[in-house]
């Protein structure tokens, strides 16, 4: 009577060595109902997707690997539909017009390295300030901008008055700035009138 008093009070990993053999118990809803008791949560159930467990490991590997995928995705373009390109410069500008005064956002595209984006500049000197084209007043868009992964881009303030105007793309060498490719670029007056021709 007594030796089954004793068995009542046993719990199930000292029954188990008692009766022996290879019998085995999951002892994990015990575990946490004493975790549980104790004031500690009891351990979160691994993730499961379908028929695989998830660990923690797998959860950062996961984000890994996402965020190579968006690193990817970012590369071989300037971000403004321009491709990169590390053997030929490249230049972009809005293809509609732009008012006075209103920001316009530009992409380059080339070798790594610093440019610098000047309107109405037949050349840039040494300390880049502009020769402007005959009868225009240049703008010199500051600072240079440096290409990475050999396209960048960037935001200005057109400073010059409403008509067409020539954007020019200078690359930085210890020569001086040189000039590599040109776009149009049209401004129009603040109040949404017809630019005027010429500038």
């Amino acid at each position: 009577m007594a030796k089954q008093d004793r068995r009542g009070q046993l719990d199930a990993y000292e029954l188990a060595v008692l009766r022996g053999g290879n019998t085995t118990f999951d002892l994990s809803g015990e575990a946490e109902q004493v975790r549980a008791e104790d004031g500690h949560p009891p351990p979160l159930k691994p993730l499961t997707v379908g028929k695989f467990k998830v660990g923690s490991l797998g959860l950062l590997g996961g984000f890994f690997v996402l965020v190579l995928l968006v690193s990817i995705s970012s590369l071989g373009s300037s971000g403004d539909g321009l491709a990169a390109s590390c053997t030929a410069y490249g230049l972009k500008l809005p293809t509609t017009a732009v008012r006075e005064h209103g920001p316009v956002r530009w992409s380059a595209a080339g070798p790594d390295g610093e440019v610098v984006l000047a309107i109405d500049a037949a050349a840039l000197r040494a300390d880049l300030s502009a020769v402007p084209l005959p009868g225009r007043t240049a703008q010199v868009i500051r600072p240079a901008l440096r290409l990475s992964g050999c396209a960048g881009s960037a935001v200005f303030g057109i400073q010059l008055p409403a008509g067409p105007h020539t954007a020019t793309l200078f690359r930085l060498t210890p020569a001086g700035p040189v000039a590599t490719v040109s776009q149009p670029l049209l401004v129009t007056v603040s109040d949404g009138g017809p630019a005027p021709i010429g500038g």
